[in-house]
This record gives C-alpha cells, sequence and structure tokens, in this order.
C-alpha cells in the first residue's frame, strides 16, 4: 500500500503516513517502578516491536531514571523513603 501512495500521491503523502503510522510509536513506559520497563500492545508486529525495544534503549541512554528521581524530589520524598506503605501513599 505504500509504495502504491507514493508512486499516484508523491513523496509527500508516504511521508505522512510513516509519521503517523501507530506501529512507531508502539510501548509505553511503566513508572513507578526501579527500572525501565517498556509495555508493548499485544498484538504489534514486529515493526512495532523493533519500535518500542528502541524506546527502552533511548531511555535508558537517556538516564530517564534518574532524571524523573531528580524531577520528582523537587516534590518531596518518595512514599517508601517517607515511611508511607502504598495503601498510605494512595491515601494523601
Amino acid at each position: 500500500m505504500a509504495q502504491n501512495c507514493r508512486v499516484v500521491c508523491g513523496t509527500g503523502i508516504a511521508s505522512l503516513q510513516k509519521r503517523v503510522d501507530h506501529r512507531r510509536y508502539n510501548g509505553a513506559a511503566l513508572l513507578g517502578l526501579k527500572g525501565i520497563v517498556i509495555k508493548s500492545h499485544g498484538s504489534a508486529d514486529s515493526y512495532a516491536f523493533y519500535h518500542a525495544i528502541k524506546r527502552a534503549y533511548s531511555a535508558a541512554n537517556a538516564n530517564l531514571l534518574a532524571s524523573i528521581r531528580t524531577t520528582m524530589s523537587h516534590y518531596g520524598p518518595a512514599p517508601a523513603e517517607a515511611g508511607l506503605t502504598n495503601q498510605d501513599a494512595h491515601e494523601h
């Protein structure tokens, strides 16, 4: 389909089609964990899964965990550091 689009519509439409391909945005970071976890869609094909792996790699290279810790430290201690349980944290 993408090749047919290039022939009929030109490279502008094909470029737009590539940018809006949902498979390129597969994988979401799960927060609240002590490591990087990227959740992929269950129906992801190999192309989408490749992009989820790229997202994990980028997060690790960009020190995502350290960045989140630094940002969140401006808002006070983490519940565990403040002596709160998970239940206490949800009640505050």
